[in-house]
């Protein structure tokens, strides 16, 4: 699991946004994207190789690319990286009302086991 916040969160980095990216912006939040990751240094570079608009590497909270703004990255680790992402992301748009910018959706739901 990482999280990716902002070092400034009372900043304003949303001036810039595209106006579809901008409807995202949650202001003064400092999360701005959760995920998950079996192997967190390649994910990582995935994601910071990624350009804006490409289907990969890391298409998941590509938006954060457009900001111009410090960013810090915490981990931890989970025994079930995919119900702690659904859930972390769960709690975030409850408190907020709103999804953490990067993220568009709320994670892979935990899949049953086929019988």
């Amino acid at each position: 699991m990482y999280v990716i916040g902002l070092v400034d969160p009372a900043a304003s980095f949303a001036e810039n946004l595209p106006e579809a990216e901008l409807s995202h912006w949650n202001a003064g939040q400092q999360i701005i994207y959760i995920g998950r990751a079996t192997k967190l240094r390649r994910r990582l570079s995935e994601f910071y190789r990624h350009v804006h608009g490409r289907p990969s590497p890391h298409r998941g909270g590509e938006a954060i690319k457009l900001l111009a703004a410090s960013v810090e990255v915490y981990w931890g680790v989970a025994s079930d990286r995919i119900k702690a992402e659904h859930s972390m992301i769960g709690m975030f748009e409850t408190e907020v009302g709103a999804l953490p910018f990067g993220n568009r959706n709320r994670g892979t739901k935990k899949r049953s086991a086929a019988i």
